[in-house]
């Protein structure tokens, strides 16, 4: 491309190319849609009708700063950025942008909280605010049985032996769908205690049987 037509190319322009030769390699609708979405609702307001030859590391934290001053969480920012340097790699390659540097590169990512991966674990009592929350309808039986089939296992613990009379009851079900499905849900959660969902489990520091996991 020449360098004239290069200096006048526009970050938003680029953009969108980008985007089309994302959905020619096969790229989701929706990925190339969220792209489009990116590329028309916040890089072209920014950057303008700036060439996109001319943009430096400056205008992409300026960038960076005016989304986090609007409210745009920080994962959003980082996606925004991970998609603007990918334009800029991809414009570099066509000959859009002569200068060889991507701009985004240099530039400080956003911290993204990470999700915690502790697992917290129900008391007896929450346990029991569990099972009173359950609704008397068939779902809220069949819920309530997998709870304790996940908390006490198979008999002889009582409560288990009537959530296996739940499940006995419920395999007749004119669908038999349905019934392979909760004896599978049945099998997990016995499996579950089997590992490491009673005695001391990991993350649990008492020595009390902390019950199953929730998220």
């Amino acid at each position: 491309m020449p360098v004239e037509l290069a200096a006048r190319m526009t970050v938003g322009q680029a953009g969108q190319r980008y985007a089309e030769s994302r959905e020619a390699l096969g790229r989701s609708p929706a990925t190339v849609e969220d792209y489009r979405s990116i590329v028309r609702v916040h890089f072209e307001p920014f950057f303008g009708a700036v060439s996109i030859d001319q943009v430096t590391s400056l205008d992409v934290e300026a960038y960076m700063a005016q989304k986090r001053r609007e409210g745009r969480s920080p994962k959003s920012v980082a996606n925004d950025l991970s998609l603007l340097s990918s334009i800029f790699r991809h414009a570099i390659r066509r000959g859009w942008r002569t200068r060889p540097a991507n701009p985004v590169e240099s530039v400080e990512r956003p911290k993204v909280p990470r999700r915690s991966t502790k697992l917290e674990f129900l008391d007896q009592s929450e346990f029991e605010a569990l099972l009173r929350a359950c609704l008397d309808t068939e779902i809220g039986q069949q819920d309530r049985a997998m709870y304790l089939v996940a908390r006490h296992g198979w008999p002889p613990a009582s409560g288990a032996a009537r959530a296996a009379l739940v499940l006995d009851r419920l395999a007749g079900d004119e669908d038999p769908r349905r019934a392979r499905h909760l004896h599978a849900r049945a099998d997990a959660a016995r499996h579950w205690r089997r590992g490491s969902g009673r005695g001391r489990p990991r993350g649990c520091r008492s020595g009390r049987d902390c019950g199953p996991p929730y998220r």
